[in-house]
């Protein structure tokens, strides 16, 4: 066996960034200052392995940046080598789970979500395939994974409230993850959608599995997906934000806080972020053993910005 051959399925991915600026910059305000990596994958080759990272570029709002340009991308191993990566807006197919909230305190919004929702699957990349769940106290999978966006937007449209019920929300976040783990290969995204915390009508925890249950299911090798999570705060329910954009950020997802009336704008960053994935690999031979690597973006725009 060679010697870079298992186990490196634990490489961790480390981003260093910072940002140098040239003068004359027009428009810095929505200039990319961010790389969130959405999760590495490394896949055996006869005399290497390639590594593959799945990324997308924010601001400091943390809104991803559409319109950003790549010049190039390279990996350095904590050996020392670097190696310069090819780099692309991938087309492959992309494996969706669309997770929305149907507790009691969702009467009142629940037209807004559904119709935020079939907008992003009509807004999606080209090479989507949905599954759509359905939770409250229990946890229901309205739709396998399917092309037809049809089949998924009627799913969407059970999504019905049922009044007194609770927020299942990790129960419901473990199974998108299962499902994802179970689905051919491709791009991988769980869209979870609530407008509270993990409780039942009477305060109680409502999940069987825990917040950190989820996020070592999500970042496990086998099943490994970002959460993106769009939480929806009222003044009758308050949602946990700092839980969900912790369980966002450890997967490697976005996050996306606002009221009712700005549902579909909180759908569209998600679905931005999707469309404007990026995937960058390279081969590389390290030693047998856990290793970590830094990505490095050079950015290619008219005001010479360079990200390292």
């Amino acid at each position: 066996m060679s010697p870079f051959k298992r186990p490196l399925h634990v490489l961790m991915i480390l981003i260093v960034l910072s940002l140098a600026v040239l003068p004359f910059v027009a428009h810095a305000q929505t200039s990319p200052t961010q790389i969130i990596v959405n999760y590495p994958e490394l896949i055996d080759m006869d005399d290497a392995l390639q590594l593959g990272v799945y990324f997308t570029l924010a601001d400091n709002s943390g809104r991803v940046v559409t319109d950003a340009k790549i010049k190039a991308v390279s990996f350095q191993l904590d050996d020392g080598t670097t190696h310069d990566a090819e780099f692309e807006q991938p087309t492959t197919p992309f494996f969706i789970v669309l997770v929305l909230d149907a507790s009691g305190s969702m009467g009142g919004a629940a037209e807004d979500m559904r119709q935020a929702a079939i907008q992003a699957v009509n807004d999606a990349p080209e090479e989507a395939r949905f599954a759509v769940i359905r939770f409250n106290d229990s946890i229901s999978v309205l739709q396998e994974f399917t092309e037809d966006r049809n089949r998924a937007i009627n799913a969407i449209g059970e999504v019905q409230p049922v009044n007194l019920a609770g927020t299942c929300l990790y129960d419901a976040s473990y199974e998108a993850v299962r499902l994802i783990k179970d689905a051919p290969q491709g791009r991988r995204a769980v869209i979870l959608f609530t407008d509270g915390k993990d409780e039942t009508a009477a305060g109680e925890t409502c999940s069987r599995h825990t917040a950190q249950e989820v996020k070592d299911f999500a970042n496990s090798v086998d099943s490994r997906v970002p959460i993106h999570t769009i939480g929806m705060s009222t003044r009758e329910q308050n949602i946990n934000a700092d839980d969900l954009r912790d369980l966002a950020s450890s997967t490697g997802g976005l996050s996306a806080i606002g009221d009712q009336s700005t549902l579909q704008d909180l759908f569209q960053q998600i679905m931005d972020a999707l469309k404007s994935q990026w995937f960058a690999k390279a081969l590389i031979h390290p030693l047998r053993g856990p290793h970590s690597a830094v990505m490095t973006v050079v950015l290619d725009d008219q005001a010479s910005t360079r990200l390292t």
